[in-house]
């Protein structure tokens, strides 16, 4: 027992997610203007070498978190970073006025720039009508991470076209990502979102979107955590809910944590018992019965 347990951090729990996030980047390998006379590289060649690129980082993303992967992310995300910046003018042009599928691509690779110069491009781009660009703009502002990105535009991008698969599971990813930066949510409006995502039927947009909650210490929507903790099927989904309630540290969690103790699932068990503990500043244990006079 510690004074203050450590609840793990996301980074522990990554293997959770059976989808990778950002996996719904498809390799389109635009086959046209794929040369020029003189050389230089075509707008086609720009668009096909991010697209393969993303696609690399994608599966990279998909394996399971260990040392040598996360390696290999941080590696894939710089070689990303690096082409956008060499070639950011023409990626720019496309992400405002290529065609749709150019104008994805281009969005989700400006995020690798690191560059939060380029937020009025891609809140402008979950405007549009298309979904494969809005989901691959998703996955752009998530990969940014900015503090400064706009939520409102991700709310409604996401009220039009939430139904697609790629534009929730992307929205998830986005949501988390900006949630780890510590950004606030005073106005409640990326909260109203993320519950509105727990309702999809995909596991890994239920699990994102449950963590982004904890990381926005959501209090308000602690019974729609706790919820899931007891009655969701997927465990990965109650792992996630496990680490928010411990995340948030509300008192009023004790019970369900508790309870959780004798989940089938091991992470989920060791996870509640470890949420306790942040909560409490101490580990009575893996035995439920051992918690009862702090469940009072």
């Amino acid at each position: 027992p510690t004074v203050e347990p450590a609840l793990p951090g996301f980074e522990a729990l990554q293997n959770t997610v059976k989808k990778p996030i950002g996996s719904s980047i498809a390799s389109e390998a635009p086959a046209e203007d794929i040369s020029e006379d003189n050389g230089a590289l075509s707008a086609g060649q720009i668009i096909a070498e991010c697209d393969r690129q993303i696609v690399s980082w994608s599966q990279a993303m998909a394996r399971q978190r260990t040392i040598d992967n996360q390696e290999i992310v941080q590696i894939s995300t710089n070689a990303i970073g690096l082409f956008v910046t060499r070639y950011r003018d023409e990626i720019e042009n496309q992400a405002i006025s290529g065609k749709a599928r150019f104008q994805g691509i281009a969005s989700a690779a400006l995020g690798f720039s690191g560059d939060e110069s380029v937020l009025p491009i891609l809140h402008n781009n979950l405007g549009s009508d298309d979904a494969v660009v809005v989901a691959k703009t998703l996955l752009g502002l998530g990969v940014l991470s900015s503090q400064n990105t706009a939520i409102a535009p991700i709310a409604d991008a996401v009220t039009r076209l939430g139904s697609n698969s790629e534009v929730a599971s992307n929205a998830a990813f986005c949501l988390f990502q900006l949630g780890s930066t510590d950004m606030s949510d005073g106005s409640g409006l990326a909260s109203s979102l993320l519950l509105s995502l727990i309702e999809n039927p995909s596991t890994s947009v239920r699990t994102q979107s449950i963590l982004a909650l904890g990381l926005f210490s959501a209090n308000h929507c602690l019974g729609v955590i706790t919820n899931a903790l007891l009655a969701d099927a997927a465990p990965d989904v109650r792992v996630a809910a496990a680490w928010a309630l411990g995340r948030i540290g509300a008192n009023s969690s004790t019970v369900a944590l508790v309870s959780a103790l004798n989940d089938p699932d091991k992470l989920t068990s060791a996870i509640a018992r470890a949420s306790l503990s942040r909560i409490h500043g101490r580990d009575l244990g893996p035995d439920p019965e051992s918690w009862l006079p702090v469940s009072d």
